[in-house]
């Protein structure tokens, strides 16, 4: 796993992808931190993050979107996987070098508190709370980027995918409060998601049949439970959509709240990601 660290980590300042990365990240929070915290005086940096959550929706397709679509769109992937290396090693071995990526810039960061102690008092628990769940984010985000650079062989179609699933999660709890909180629109939301979850499971199988069995047990599932429960369903696209929303979670550390439920949310996204990550490339190898 470390050869895989120390060659992906290489790989991206090789590239200058960890360099436009780092320099985004920190270009964009100092210019709003200058703006908020200098120009019109407010002590709260914490804020400063949880209103530029959205970088994350540039910023990690493009650290990800080669992670793996590159190294197929070259047939690297075919010289990683001959070596004595498991999948575990090869995934995780690029996802620490990510992480490390990620770590520069935060580290940054975590002076500007600093500095705004030099003009005022501020709520520095606070703030390094913040930062700290900023960076649980980006990492999260980063295992879902990942992933979806496994799917293909092409890193603009990774970037755009990558884009397209953070977007949704982004305005995932905008739409929910949008819809109607009938137990009838659940069934049918849930219905699609039912679909797709089918049409996810086709695609990584490639296998068809096993894919319309899973669809089809699903929504019988969801007709039955709706039949005999339809209370369950009532404002429930409201509570799942909500849970989905990887940006909104943030909200808890920059009330100054160190919230283990969030905690252990992030860390579950990225372990989760990461495992889906390792089945995939453990099928191309063995495909």
């Amino acid at each position: 796993m470390l050869s895989v660290y120390k060659r992906e980590l290489k790989s991206y300042f090789a590239s200058y992808t960890g360099y436009i990365f780092t320099a985004f990240m920190l270009l964009t929070t100092g210019v709003y931190s200058w703006y908020i915290n200098y120009l019109n005086q407010s002590p709260e940096f914490e804020y400063i993050l949880f209103n530029l959550n959205f970088i994350y929706l540039i910023a990690v397709p493009i650290l990800t979107m080669k992670t793996i679509s590159e190294e197929r769109r070259q047939k690297t992937d075919i010289l990683l996987y001959s070596l004595p290396l498991s999948g575990t090693a090869i995934v995780f071995g690029k996802y620490f070098a990510q992480l490390t990526v990620l770590l520069i810039p935060t580290t940054v960061i975590c002076l500007y508190p600093l500095l705004l102690m030099m003009f005022g008092t501020i709520s520095t628990l606070t703030c390094y709370s913040t930062i700290f769940g900023f960076f649980l984010m980006g990492a999260a985000l980063i295992a879902v980027g990942m992933f979806v650079s496994s799917l293909t062989d092409n890193p603009t179609v990774a970037a755009i995918s990558t884009f397209a699933v953070l977007f949704i999660s982004y305005l995932s709890s905008i739409i929910a409060n949008g819809m109607s909180t009938a137990a009838i629109t659940s069934l049918l939301v849930f219905f699609v998601i039912t679909l797709l979850i089918a049409a996810f499971v086709g695609y990584i199988t490639k296998n068809s049949v096993f894919a319309i069995m899973t669809g089809t047990f699903l929504l019988l599932v969801l007709t039955a439970v709706y039949l005999f429960f339809p209370a369950l369903f009532e404002g429930a696209v409201q509570k799942v959509f909500n849970s989905l929303s990887l940006f909104d979670r943030l909200s808890y550390f920059v009330t100054g709240i160190f919230d283990l439920s969030s905690v252990i949310y992030y860390l579950s996204v990225c372990a989760l990601f990461c495992f889906t990550t390792v089945q995939t490339v453990e099928k191309r190898r063995w495909s």
